[in-house]
């Protein structure tokens, strides 16, 4: 994990979205002196912390075989992200805790009110994701109604590769529901798969656009798993960034 930190700031990434699930990170073996360590680490490395994936299976969270473990490692996974954001410095936008959740996970209501005790953001890239995509509503005052965060609903995860594998618009999709997310996932997808940003079907410059003018202090994530090359995937969503004038991402 040092490494990738490490990897990250000589890359040129000003913050970091951390795994939650990697062997370094989980948060039922991570101590209070690990986390001192983890977070000096990231300071020293000068490198902001904007949350920590938890892609744990969706149907865990449902499963009765699973449930209990999924609900207890998403507890912690907010408890840890409060705790690296007090370790950090605790500037900025709240952490952000990223997970693909259920309709049907009774946990929800315990999981968001720990969140917000602790004031740290849940974002779901599940069933709200489809909710967003859905075709737009008929009315002016459907919408508005969703205009905002809601207390105890997850923030929906937008993920522009996702959209677009799922033939969804990545720009109308963010534009809606701009004011409601915790993040912009930032990546991009063709016919085949995951892609580099640039070699999809991803109209960037559309979304950087939308971004700032819709939501400039929101974070920006790119997400390197299934790429061929991480490494040159990183350094593209990184040239597309400056090319548009904005600081790196996370």
């Amino acid at each position: 994990m040092r490494a990738a930190i490490g990897w990250a700031a000589e890359t040129g990434f000003r913050r970091i979205h951390l795994d939650a699930a990697a062997p370094e990170i989980r948060p039922r073996v991570l101590d209070r002196s690990a986390r001192r360590d983890l977070a000096a680490t990231l300071r020293r490395e000068s490198l902001g912390f904007t949350g920590l994936d938890l892609w744990i299976p969706s149907d865990h969270f449902a499963d009765p075989a699973h449930a209990d473990r999924a609900h207890a490692a998403l507890l912690g996974a907010v408890e840890l992200a409060a705790d690296l954001r007090a370790l950090t410095g605790g500037a900025g936008a709240p952490p952000v805790v990223s997970v693909t959740l259920p309709e049907s996970y009774a946990g929800l209501p315990e999981a968001m009110a720990h969140a917000d005790a602790l004031s740290m953001l849940v974002e779901d890239f599940g069933h709200a994701t489809d909710e967003i995509g859905a075709p737009a509503p008929e009315n002016a005052e459907n919408e508005a109604a969703n205009g905002g965060p809601q207390p105890g609903v997850p923030r929906p995860g937008v993920d522009t590769g996702r959209l677009l594998l799922r033939d969804r618009p990545p720009g109308k999709t963010f534009a809606r529901c701009s004011k409601r997310a915790a993040t912009l996932r930032l990546n991009d997808a063709d016919d085949t798969g995951r892609r580099p940003i640039g070699a999809g079907r991803l109209e960037v410059h559309t979304l950087i656009a939308l971004h700032a003018t819709l939501t400039p202090e929101l974070p920006i994530v790119t997400d390197l798993r299934g790429l061929d090359n991480p490494d040159r995937g990183a350094r593209a969503a990184l040239d597309h960034l400056r090319d548009a004038g904005l600081p790196p991402l996370a």
